[in-house]
């Protein structure tokens, strides 16, 4: 077994870990088994898909979202992610919500370190509302409370995040904390003590019912007249008020309504129809640019979440991946926020100083590597992807041509070819495009048999026959001729001569492309 074998193998094991510790909500293991299985084969997509669903799922949004864009890099066909990142583009308000919480997670946490913990826990109370599920901070909620010595607030958002996480070691780690300085260890200790240590019942023991005490009938008496009391008030005070409310709303509704009818029937059926023209027309207006507006906002969003991703390859010592989410990143949707104290265009700089100098050679190599191994339409996509970061590099874009036209892409290989020729014409591989293109032009042509075959075969000149005769007529061409030689010469059909040039040119090229 080779040892690409047996790390798919190993990673495939490592997935299934995952997958069952995610069907028991045991997220903590499952990110770590799927990490462990993307370790030994980062192109495992299920795993990366399934880690992308669990950070969204401990409300780690932006991490969910890098997970998926590498995913549906690595595999653009036939990939959910790319359903996800679909669904996310629809509802563009959960991304503008998740920024928000992330906005305020931070602010929450700058308070507590800056020792603000009534701020801190005020912010991350409104996080913890829109969303419960938010790991980090309820867990950072839970150490405020416990800090503050308020120990059943402290519980409520632990559990909240073991309904989402059973096994979260923090949450597990302050619960017991909780117990402990609220009584509720010794409680549950005294439960299961008790439940371990029943005696079992005999035949000598007697169950003795509970006792009932009879009432007299003044007492009877007494129960039902402050029952009808009770509900006396309860009308008078509870039901009335609310009876009144509602009347009077509803009269104020009607005399509401009644007026406008009476306003909007004063008004002229041609002002009308202009005053709805109008407010279609801006209301479609505000659509179009809302609609706009959510999509740059999500094409921006989506950009800085590649930079991150760069980031996080290029830590990691992955310079291929990073390359390849780098030949498809737009550098002008990357704008510096003051806010954040960080600067993006700096952090880009310096990601594309690495990239520009060694990311284009990994491309290059993994697109021969599996040229050779028989998929040259991946082949292309990696060689597009180290010319698009390195411009200059005539030998990607060639190659990329010799990948489509393996692929059966003849069309655009040739166009490549031309662009080839057209822009980088003192290159090295620019007589072999050229010979390339001579060749495909001469497979593509059609041949129409002459109306003679032994005229035109005698008529039709060699290569070196061609070359003698062009070099003895180039003197003579200033020379008008005569009346008699024009006349006396046949005519040749232009049918016949273009053919047999063709012809000549096809054998003269064929061999020097080979």
């Amino acid at each position: 077994m080779d040892l690409r074998r047996k790390c798919q193998q190993i990673s495939n094991s490592y997935y299934n870990l995952g997958l069952e510790k995610a069907k028991v909500r045991d997220l903590s293991g499952a990110i770590v088994q799927l990490k462990n299985a993307l370790h030994f084969n980062k192109y495992h997509t299920d795993a990366r898909n399934l880690l992308g669903l669990i950070y969204y799922e401990i409300g780690e949004v932006g991490e969910a979202i890098v997970q998926w864009v590498i995913s549906s890099n690595q595999r653009p066909k036939e990939n959910i992610a790319q359903r996800y990142l679909a669904d996310l583009k629809k509802r563009a308000g959960r991304l503008e919500i998740y920024e928000q919480n992330l906005i305020k997670f931070n602010q929450g946490l700058n308070y507590a370190n800056n020792g603000n913990p009534d701020l801190a826990i005020l912010t991350l109370t409104r996080v913890v509302q829109e969303k419960p599920s938010f790991v980090k901070a309820q867990l950072l909620l839970a150490l405020l409370y416990i800090n503050r010595g308020e120990y059943k607030k402290a519980g409520k958002a632990l559990l909240l995040v073991l309904r989402t996480d059973k096994t979260n070691e923090k949450a597990l780690r302050y619960m017991a904390f909780v117990k402990e300085n609220t009584g509720r260890a010794d409680i549950e200790n005294k439960k299961m003590s008790s439940a371990f240590s029943h005696r079992q019942m005999t035949d000598d023991d007697v169950i003795i019912p509970p006792t009932y005490k009879e009432f007299n009938g003044w007492q009877t008496a007494l129960n039902i007249g402050v029952g009808i009391l009770v509900g006396a008030a309860a009308v008078l005070f509870l039901y009335m008020p609310t009876k009144m409310a509602s009347v009077s709303h509803r009269s104020n509704a009607e005399v509401s309504s009644i007026s406008e009818k009476l306003s909007s029937a004063k008004m002229d059926n041609t002002d009308l129809q202009k005053v709805n023209i109008d407010l279609q027309s801006q209301a479609e207006s505000l659509s179009q640019q809302a609609e706009q507006h959510s999509k740059d906002n999500n094409y921006k969003f989506i950009q800085y979440q590649k930079l991150a991703a760069i980031v996080n390859y290029i830590r990691n010592k992955d310079i291929p991946m990073a390359a390849q989410i780098y030949a498809y990143i737009d550098p002008a949707q990357l704008v510096d926020i003051p806010e954040s104290g960080v600067s993006v265009q700096e952090v880009y700089a310096q990601v594309s100083a690495i990239l520009n100098e060694k990311g284009w050679a990994p491309l290059v190599k993994l697109g021969d590597s599996t040229m050779a191994s028989g998929d040259p339409a991946t082949a292309a996509v990696y060689y597009d992807e180290a010319f698009k970061i390195k411009p200059d590099l005539v030998e990607a874009f060639y190659k990329r041509s010799t990948a489509l036209r393996a692929a059966g892409d003849a069309t655009t290989a040739n166009e490549i070819l031309k662009q080839l020729i057209a822009n980088f014409p003192t290159s090295p591989y620019a007589p072999k495009a050229q010979a390339e293109l001579n060749a495909a032009q001469a497979q593509t042509q059609p041949q129409t048999p002459a109306p003679d075959a032994t005229i035109a075969s005698s008529q039709a000149p060699t290569a070196a026959q061609a070359d003698s005769s062009a070099q003895s007529v180039a003197p003579e061409q200033t020379q008008p001729a005569s009346s008699e030689q024009s006349s006396t010469q046949p005519a040749q059909p232009a049918a016949q001569v273009t053919q047999a040039a063709n012809v000549a040119v096809a054998e003269t090229v064929a061999p020097s492309a080979q």
